[in-house]
């Protein structure tokens, strides 16, 4: 995406991982560097708490449970 639109992205997704008995896990995918080699992730201090813990914790209101490989709220 980068190359078509020489934008630069953050990408967060999470959901229930089967391979760790359905647990929700959250990534968070950075492009791109500030003038110090930094990607938001990095040159942002609050990121975890102040992005990826909101975020985890709306993926856990999202999904309630998780049994028999489908997702019920």
């Amino acid at each position: 995406m980068n190359e078509r639109t020489g934008w630069w992205f953050t990408v967060l997704a999470g959901g229930p991982d089967p391979a760790k008995d359905t647990a929700i896990r959250t990534y968070s995918i950075c492009t791109g560097e500030d003038a110090y080699g930094r990607s938001f992730a990095r040159a942002y201090p609050e990121f975890n708490n102040g992005i990826l813990k909101p975020f985890s914790n709306f993926m856990q209101t999202v999904f309630c449970k998780y049994q028999n490989n489908s997702i019920v709220h």
